[in-house]
């Protein structure tokens, strides 16, 4: 699945990417509703390519971390932001084992592309992975 992923980031653009967004208004939209703070520690599950990480970059999180299974989409986010305050963790998210809690765990789009089985062994994960219980979890694709 990784070598797929890779391919797709590789050879297509943001706008031939139905999980991708130009701009992560809808995230940011709801780290604020949620009253996320620079100093919370945070995970973007499924962070691709997204800029969410770079946007919460400047107003000074400090404690970032970006979870993906295509390491041709972290690498392009580290040439970005030179990871910055910003962790990459590069593994299949129905495997990983987080290894400390975070405040806030954000999922944009992960759950729309697990099987059933793969997503409650996500679901079992994402139980031991956020401290606060704070989980931004939306879902806005194009078709």
């Amino acid at each position: 699945m990784s070598t797929r992923c890779n391919d797709v980031y590789a050879t297509r653009g943001v706008q031939e990417r139905s999980w991708s967004e130009p701009e992560p208004t809808t995230s940011l939209e709801l780290l604020d509703a949620l009253g996320v703070a620079t100093g919370d520690s945070f995970i973007d599950i499924g962070a691709g390519q997204s800029e969410l990480v770079d946007r919460l970059l400047v107003p000074g999180f400090t404690d970032l971390t970006i979870l993906d299974l295509s390491d041709t989409a972290l690498e392009a986010t580290r040439q970005r932001t030179r990871f910055h305050n910003v962790t990459a963790v590069q593994v299949d998210i129905t495997t990983w084992e987080p290894t400390r809690r975070y405040d806030v765990w954000h999922d944009r789009a992960v759950l729309h592309f697990l099987s059933a089985p793969d997503a409650q062994r996500y679901a079992d994960h994402r139980t031991r992975g956020p401290r606060s219980g704070r989980c931004a979890h939306h879902r806005r694709l194009r078709t």
